[in-house]
């Protein structure tokens, strides 16, 4: 549209920028106060001096693979003054977002749900690809309420103070995963603290169980104070070594919680995570596949060099990817005595960077394929980047 200068929001902006982001969604108001702990960036549209579009970002350091951490810029709140809407402002927002982006951040996350629907094709042609899909399980209100041997229920501060237990535990169970927000240090208490929950205030409660001074699992739940969905949500649980035996155990202390306040429970997990089975035995009901966080890398070549050029040890190959989109040199052919190509389309190459494709079974299936080196060599290329399951938890969601 003709007039509208795109940038990333300034300090002068955040006043307008934040209006507008209110009056988009207004039965979900957020503070300026809540803005600004979340650290928000934005790419912005202005019109005639008057901030008409926004992108709002937060930056996150998620894991995508074992020992793989980016930073993702994460799309949220994502609107534009009603009247200049199918426009293509919200194209032009994303395009300034990969220019002033690089540096800070490796690629851009959103979260996005009903596959039909206009948002979800909005993003698909603005070079989003699917990365995860998540499906909510839920139980009616319990009939029980009874505690089980060994499991305490504490409430949120209790949670910050065992930080340190947590991100053990955590990593016991999800430590071959990839797809979640860092955790370590203080990530509960800004999980906790973040303004989503300012947009809807809730309890939280801590069922756990310790047995010798050690954790041995833990669920965090959140119950909601106001506009209430009925539900306890199960916001995040792990076991030492994702035990299920253990998970049961845990999985009935939250029912206990549920009970008590006559709510169903509620969690919304992938088909990757490895409690999914004990859900399924509880008698929990499924729903079709709903949110999904879409992605995409902001720079393809130097994504490559930083995350994964270590892990290649083609000392004698070099490596490049070809797409209908563009050509991408990922290791230089300059001092090689053979290149690798790789044919492929422009998705599975975000999807493949980013751990969620499985190159081998694409090269034997054929949607890839593969010239310029011998078996052994793309043997190699396939064991650098293996594919990655994925898991994300209520806790992460903003």
């Amino acid at each position: 549209m003709e007039g509208i200068e795109y940038r990333e929001m300034q300090p002068d902006d955040v006043f307008s920028a934040l209006a507008l982001r209110n009056e988009v969604f207004s039965d979900a108001l957020v503070s300026q106060e809540d803005w600004e702990r979340d650290e928000m960036l934005a790419s912005i549209a202005v019109l005639e001096g008057e901030v008409v579009g926004a992108i709002p970002l937060v930056l996150r350091e998620t894991v995508i693979a074992p020992g793989v951490t980016i930073t993702a810029a994460f799309e949220n709140s994502v609107g534009t003054r009603e009247e200049l809407r199918s426009q293509g402002i919200g194209r032009g927002m994303i395009a300034q977002a990969r220019e002033f982006l690089p540096g800070r951040a490796d690629a851009l996350f959103v979260y996005r749900g009903n596959e039909r629907s206009d948002g979800y094709r909005f993003y698909a042609t603005t070079d989003h690809y699917d990365l995860l899909y998540s499906r909510h399980y839920s139980y009616g209100s319990p009939e029980t309420s009874y505690l089980p041997p060994g499991v305490t229920l504490a409430g949120k501060e209790s949670i910050f103070l065992n930080t340190e237990r947590l991100e053990a535990i955590f990593n016991s169970t999800y430590g071959r995963f990839g797809g979640y927000p860092q955790r370590r240090g203080d990530y509960w208490q800004r999980a906790l603290d973040s303004s989503i929950y300012a947009e809807f205030p809730t309890d939280f409660s801590f069922v756990h169980i310790i047995q010798s001074d050690e954790l041995l699992g833990y669920a965090i739940c959140g119950m909601r104070t106001t506009r209430h969905n009925g539900m306890a949500d199960v916001l995040e649980m792990a076991t030492l070594g994702a035990d299920l035996s253990i998970a049961q155990r845990i999985l009935t202390g939250v029912a206990s919680v549920a009970g008590e306040r006559k709510l169903g429970v509620n969690i919304q997990i992938s088909d990757e995570d490895p409690f999914r089975p004990l859900f399924q035995a509880n008698g929990f009901l499924s729903e079709p596949r709903g949110t999904i966080i879409m992605g995409q890398v902001i720079d393809v070549p130097s994504f490559f060099e930083k995350h994964w050029h270590e892990r290649f040890g083609l000392y004698n190959t070099a490596l490049e990817v070809t797409t209908p989109k563009d050509d991408y040199v990922l290791i230089d052919p300059e001092t090689r005595q053979s290149t690798l190509t790789l044919e492929m389309k422009e998705e599975m190459l975000h999807r493949w960077l980013l751990g969620r494709l499985d190159l081998r079974a694409r090269l034997t299936e054929g949607s890839i394929t593969a010239y310029g080196a011998n078996s052994a060599v793309i043997e190699q290329v396939c064991d650098a980047i293996p594919f990655s399951p994925w898991a994300y938890h209520f806790i992460d969601w903003i």
